[in-house]
């Protein structure tokens, strides 16, 4: 029995063995076939992949060539269906765009309406408005894409024979997030025409006035007539924030525009009071003959007589109004611009901007160290 027995394990051994070996064998070709199955899916998604990295590569490669050929037309006579003069076309090819750089309630859209009426010029409004289809949203609704092709529908609307240009607003650079150096490069650098309000208060006021009336401009004497009647109140305080806007986004466009050859400067007094002798000025600077008609200014101005009588509640405020008038009402862009030639003078400023774009809560630098560095602009 004992023999048996003994033959008997003897002989169940490699029935045993086997079955652990197929069992092991089993396992490896489980596991043969669960790595092939996660092979097939990590290439899946290399695969994946690659087909979207393809269609990006191809989709901005087309993107790209769309913009060279934008920006090609744009300086090319012979893609506007206008039969062209050799000398229209040399002129044209030369100095084909410029830019009204200006701010709001600074006399721009009057300036425009008078550049308007001569013949060989055309000037839109602000090509950066937020109203406009060049919304700066979106990977390809990008701030230079939309630019680039509003830019090519203006030049093939109006042909060659026009120097066409374009208003723009230091606000909207900075809400488009797009610097003004920019745009001079996708003009392939226009004559820029700077136009600035000396008194950000009156501005201010007036700002406020087309913001309570939605009137921003007539043409009506009857429309003037009523809005020349209406006050404002200005708190000093809001007053004082948008004075410090204004001043900072006319330090960031006068650093674009250092060094830059193609300028000339206007204040809205001069466009108000001596509009004939702007005009004059702007036909040399844009090298186009005088205008064979004369110029006449339809804008209706709808803020007349003293700041007693445009703001209700200036008596409160005039004492803050005469004591700060040269650090914050007045603004005078060739003091900005000496400033931004001196080094020192510069970093200050830098320093005093970079502490008021900080969010609230950020560590900054304490108050009267700001003071310190420049107390002008406090």
């Amino acid at each position: 029995m004992t023999s048996n027995t003994a033959d008997s394990s003897s002989v169940m051994k490699p029935d045993a063995s086997r079955k652990r070996h197929s069992s092991f064998s089993g396992h490896i070709i489980h596991g043969h076939h669960h790595h092939r199955s996660n092979l097939k899916v990590v290439g899946g998604w290399l695969l994946t992949i690659c087909i979207i990295l393809s269609v990006a590569m191809i989709y901005f490669e087309q993107l790209h060539q769309t913009n060279l050929n934008v920006y090609a037309n744009l300086n090319n006579c012979e893609e506007c269906n206008v039969t062209l003069s050799s000398s229209n076309c040399t002129y044209a090819a030369q100095s084909r765009h410029f830019v009204v750089l200006a701010a709001p309630r600074t006399g721009s859209t009057l300036l425009v309406q008078l550049i308007n009426q001569h013949p060989d010029l055309k000037s839109y409004q602000e090509l950066l408005h937020m109203d406009m289809h060049l919304s700066p949203r979106g990977l390809d609704n990008s701030p230079k894409y939309k630019v680039f092709h509003y830019v090519r529908d203006v030049i093939h609307k109006w042909g060659c024979y026009k120097l066409t240009g374009f208003k723009l607003y230091t606000q909207h650079l900075e809400d488009a997030k797009i610097d003004l150096r920019t745009v001079l490069e996708l003009l392939e650098w226009p004559k820029v025409i700077v136009l600035h309000r000396e008194n950000m208060f009156e501005a201010y006021a007036s700002l406020r006035k087309a913001f309570q009336t939605h009137i921003w401009n007539t043409e009506i004497p009857e429309v003037a007539k009523r809005l020349q009647a209406v006050r404002v109140n200005v708190t000093w305080t809001e007053y004082k924030e948008y004075f410090q806007r204004q001043r900072r986004l006319w330090y960031a466009s006068l650093k674009d525009l250092e060094g830059y050859p193609f300028l000339i400067n206007f204040t809205y007094n001069d466009v108000a009071h001596f509009h004939k002798e702007v005009m004059k000025k702007i036909e040399k600077f844009l090298g186009v003959p005088p205008s064979p008609v004369p110029y006449e200014p339809l804008l209706i101005k709808i803020g007349t007589g003293t700041l007693h009588q445009k703001v209700q509640n200036f008596q409160e405020i005039e004492e803050w109004y005469l004591e700060e008038f040269e650090d914050d009402v007045k603004i005078n862009l060739n003091d900005m611009k000496e400033k931004l030639q001196n080094p020192e003078e510069r970093d200050k400023i830098a320093a005093f901007f970079f502490r008021l774009a900080r969010p609230q809560g950020a560590l900054e630098a304490p108050a009267h160290e700001v003071e310190q560095i420049y107390p002008e602009l406090e």
